[in-house]
């Protein structure tokens, strides 16, 4: 339990009300505060912008919603999860996109555990 909630294994995370036309997700680590580097498939402190992006798969049409991948080689623990609805290609984007909203997610082997509102 964490407070008075259970606990949820979640295998497909779903994003919906997205406006963009190339949203993404970055993983940011709360116990060290390093981002996930996913290119590099480790945590950095100053990593490339655009080996952290994650890019969403477009499943509106079947599901209503972008589909979340877990990145390959995340290591467990609690992340924020910042989304960004953008229309940005993925090699152009930059730490000048704006954050639309962020969760607070836990992962452990590569699924998240729960997901809660920033």
């Amino acid at each position: 339990m964490v407070g008075n909630r259970k606990q949820d294994i979640v295998k497909f995370t779903y994003l919906y009300g997205m406006s963009g036309t190339a949203p993404y997700v970055r993983f940011v680590n709360k116990n060290v505060g390093k981002v996930y580097d996913v290119a590099n498939t480790e945590l950095a402190d100053s990593p490339t912008w655009t080996d952290t992006d994650v890019a969403l798969t477009d499943q509106v049409s079947s599901r209503g919603g972008w589909l979340v991948p877990i990145p390959a080689g995340i290591p467990d623990g609690p992340y924020d999860m910042l989304i960004y609805d953008s229309s940005v290609a993925a090699g152009s984007r930059s730490s000048s996109d704006v954050v639309s909203r962020g969760k607070h997610v836990s992962i452990k082997n590569e699924i998240i555990k729960f997901i809660y509102e920033l």
